[in-house]
């Protein structure tokens, strides 16, 4: 069957052979890379070949790299050929050429003609290396291999009267189903053994956490009547509803966090289902190694995510954590909050970010190592904040924008001061003063000009800190001191 690249971006899909264009396997400008929904679905025995091999964005030096069994050239190869094709014609001897890479990789290779799957053409099949005849055989990937696993006609048509039924009984199961989310007896992506045997028995300690406003991510009991999760779960506010593994529900109160570290602590007179999981605070986790995430994204109750450590003490963002550890588990929003779990069932840290990187789609999750400590404070109560300026819309100014204001370059407007906020006990002027906004230009005497730059700097302090900005005001240059505070209102 052919798949566009929407429909990868589910790794529910599963279907027992698959044609790709090589640019599914290219992240979209939304960060969605189907690379991982692809080697999951290999993973699980499904075969996978690149449809129209030489055209678009073929390229040599990715085809050692992508997760697929074969290709298919594309149709523009074959369209000169003759029936029978003469193995001296330029069209030949490049086909013959294109599908050589196929033989040096251990690939199937056909064409693209007729419906054809990867070397079901007798015309490639006489040019290609080797007869074109791949892991598959004489078998392809289009037709004929899903028609014999039915065997007869009748089979197939028994398999479309159940399509047709499918949407129906669709609209029965939504109907037949309301209620909270049914927990997943497979594994929606497969891992490791080891993982796997890991998330079979750690899965009944994690839980949703749901607030106000419907669920808000991911948690995990870690002791008796204790639950771990990520600040932005509980950065809202409550009351807290826990949605056990068991499909009942508890209430939860904060008892304390750490913005800084992305880290929240709710207590819980609920009685886990299963044994707490235990915390990995002594070991870092290794580049590598294998881990496991069990969360809520997706609309999927604590489904089991696979993947690999790609790089320790990564600072992805200003508006992230500092010294995150990078991943390239497939996580989604509903995860944050979720444990990442290494091979011997301890929770390396607690998943909070995802993104799109040069390299691809990763996620991050905050390291417990050396934590222990942290974990205490939060258990008796402490309640750590980020300090802010407390500032809304401020942007760095550009050329332009100066151009357009009638001020230098250089520096962060300061944009909206919120009222109560450390910005507006010190006197700083935004949008809502009337006329041009304050222009910060330096923190501390370090200069900043972006609003990451600001944020930056601010973050190496802690509320309560006096830190000194140098103020352009109008044609007036000035230093002010802000004793830095939680963003108000919280």
């Amino acid at each position: 069957m052919s798949v566009s690249p929407q429909e990868l971006l589910y790794p529910g899909l599963v279907a027992l052979v698959l044609e790709v264009t090589e640019t599914a396997l290219i992240p979209d400008e939304r960060g969605r890379d189907a690379t991982l929904t692809v080697r999951t679905l290999r993973e699980l025995g499904v075969r996978v070949f690149l449809d129209d091999f030489g055209s678009g964005h073929s390229s040599l030096e990715r085809l050692t790299a992508l997760p697929v069994d074969g290709f298919k050239l594309g149709q523009a190869f074959t369209q000169a050929l003759g029936n029978p094709p003469d193995p001296q014609s330029p069209a030949a001897r490049l086909v013959a050429a294109v599908l050589a890479p196929a033989q040096a990789l251990g690939l199937a290779a056909g064409c693209g003609r007729c419906g054809c799957g990867a070397g079901t053409s007798s015309r490639t099949r006489r040019l290609g290396p080797g007869g074109g005849r791949g892991p598959l055989g004489p078998e392809g990937a289009r037709g004929h291999p899903l028609s014999r696993t039915w065997g007869q006609n009748e089979g197939m048509r028994k398999l479309s009267g159940l399509l047709l039924l499918l949407p129906l009984l669709l609209a029965l199961n939504l109907l037949l189903t309301k209620g909270p989310p049914v927990l997943w007896t497979e594994t929606v992506q497969a891992g490791p053994e080891t993982l796997q045997e890991v998330y079979t028995r750690a899965h009944p300690a994690v839980l949703g956490v749901e607030g106000p406003g419907g669920t808000r991510g991911t948690g995990f009991f870690y002791a008796p009547g204790l639950v771990l999760t990520a600040y932005p779960v509980v950065a809202e506010g409550g009351p807290f509803t826990l949605l056990l593994a068991n499909r009942t529900r508890a209430q939860a109160r904060l008892l304390g966090f750490a913005e800084p570290l992305d880290l929240a602590v709710l207590a819980t007179e609920a009685t886990p289902p299963a044994p707490p999981l235990p915390l990995e605070t002594e070991r870092r986790p290794q580049a590598g190694e294998a881990v496991l995430h069990i969360g809520n994204g997706r609309g999927q109750f604590i489904a089991p995510r696979y993947g690999r450590v790609t790089r320790l003490e990564a600072s992805p963002s200003a508006f992230l954590p500092q010294g995150l550890v990078e991943t390239s588990l497939p996580l989604a929003p509903g995860d944050s909050g979720g444990p990442v779990l290494d091979a011997r069932g301890k929770v390396l840290g607690v998943a909070v970010a995802i993104g799109q990187t040069e390299a691809g789609f990763r996620s991050y999750f905050t390291p417990l190592f050396g934590r222990g400590e942290v974990l205490v404070a939060l258990e008796r109560g402490e309640r750590r904040y980020w300090p802010y300026l407390g500032l809304r819309g401020p942007r760095a100014l550009t050329p332009e924008l100066a151009r357009e204001l009638g001020l230098p370059p250089g520096g962060v407007l300061v944009g909206e001061v919120v009222p109560g906020g450390a910005a507006h006990r010190a006197g700083l002027r935004g949008l809502e003063a009337g006329g041009v906004p304050d222009v910060i230009l330096e923190v501390n005497g370090v200069p900043v000009n972006s609003f990451e730059d600001l944020l930056r700097e601010v973050r190496r302090h802690q509320v309560g800190d006096r830190i000194a900005l140098t103020v352009r005001r109008g044609g007036q240059v000035f230093q002010v001191e802000v004793t830095l505070s939680p963003f108000p209102g919280r």
